[in-house]
């Protein structure tokens, strides 16, 4: 929910920005109207993405999963740290994702691609 963000951000302005959105990431949302529903969709995008790896967020820092905006216009996403590490060993070469946003809800999907097995 776009509102649970928000009090998120407001409440916790520097917590927030510290564990969890990049300065790109902030600085892409704050250029809009409303970044709310852009930050929202971000998180749920890294929440989409760690469930991906098969752990969910243990161990990776939100921020070492960064969405961007790649040069034709689709999301991508730029791993570091932990995470980078994690795809490294579990064979993930990329990710394919989406985001939705309205003003009330955001949403995204993830998966993994790459040619390793979890066993």
């Amino acid at each position: 929910e776009v509102n649970r963000v928000k009090q998120m951000v407001e409440t916790h302005p520097l917590g927030v920005k510290k564990r969890i959105f990049t300065d790109s990431e902030l600085n892409y949302c704050y250029a809009k109207n409303n970044p709310f529903p852009h930050l929202a969709a971000r998180f749920a995008a890294k929440e989409a993405a760690a469930k991906a790896f098969g752990t969910g967020i243990r161990g990776i820092g939100w921020k070492e999963i960064e969405i961007i905006k790649e040069n034709d216009g689709q999301v991508g996403i730029n791993l570091s740290g932990r995470a980078k590490q994690l795809a490294l060993e579990l064979g993930i070469t990329n990710f394919l994702l989406s985001l939705s946003h309205s003003r009330e809800y955001a949403v995204a999907q993830a998966i993994a691609v790459g040619g390793g097995s979890r066993e």
